[in-house]
């Protein structure tokens, strides 16, 4: 999971779409929670060209990524808030994720708080990293502190401890940490390492946080101060990764 920069409505959403939402939050705002008319109201959304842009622009903002495990399937508008639950957030942007079909699914109308709340992490609102780190040497799993807002996310988004996943975080972070050292050598191999690394850390790559948490890891400091010294043009693009709240 990565931290993202949501923009605001206004900066983003056409003047037609911000009215058509704001007209059908008016009248969501009328539901209560359960009530049959929100899958109903949602559906007839589905339809319109204001949908459509949405997912469009969502799926920019999070580089076509699930905003949950990362992986780039990702094709649904997702609540944060549920709608079912909080139809006073059915059409709010800023309510809006973008996810892939198995974490929509498995997160559904659950949604954990504790004394009003949220205990789900929420990529544009929380920092990730304070609460995930992945062991990037044996399994590729999240390393699991004894916190409850981890224990909580991983247990409504399991997509996030599969398997297969994990698998390929583990083996994208190797390929980086190869890289990293292998555009040092006098003569990388292969010749296209430099390349290879830059596609490495374009933002819609799958595992961008494995590929962060090496660039924040103390360790790994020397050889990164290296490569940056070296090739001065991806100074900036780990540093879209490492602060990719900040402005550009």
């Amino acid at each position: 999971m990565m931290p993202v920069s949501r923009p605001a409505e206004g900066e983003t959403l056409s003047a037609r779409t911000s009215t058509l939402l704001k007209r059908r939050q008016t009248k969501a705002n009328s539901y209560v929670e359960g009530s049959a008319a929100i899958g109903g109201a949602w559906k007839a959304f589905g339809g319109t060209d204001a949908k459509k842009e949405v997912a469009e622009k969502l799926e920019k903002v999070f580089f076509g990524k699930c905003a949950y495990c990362e992986i780039t399937v990702a094709r649904d508008v997702e609540h944060y808030y549920p709608k079912s639950l909080y139809p006073k957030q059915m059409f709010q942007w800023d309510n809006f994720l973008f996810a892939c079909k198995n974490c929509n699914t498995d997160k559904s109308n659950r949604f954990p708080v504790d004394d009003n709340v949220p205990l789900l992490l929420d990529p544009c609102n929380d920092e990730p990293a304070d609460f995930i780190t992945w062991d990037l040497v044996d399994s590729g799993q999240p390393i699991l502190p004894p916190d409850r807002r981890l224990a909580e996310t991983l247990a409504f988004l399991p997509q996030l401890r599969a398997q297969s996943l994990a698998t390929l975080r583990l083996q994208a972070a190797r390929n980086f940490k190869w890289l990293l050292t292998e555009v040092l050598e006098p003569t990388p191999r292969p010749s296209d390492a430099l390349a290879w690394l830059e596609s490495e850390v374009d933002p819609k790559q799958q595992w961008m946080s494995v590929r962060r948490q090496i660039l924040r890891d103390p360790d790994w400091q020397p050889i990164i101060t290296k490569v940056r010294t070296q090739y001065p043009h991806l100074g900036p693009m780990f540093d879209a990764i490492v602060d990719p709240r900040s402005d550009p």
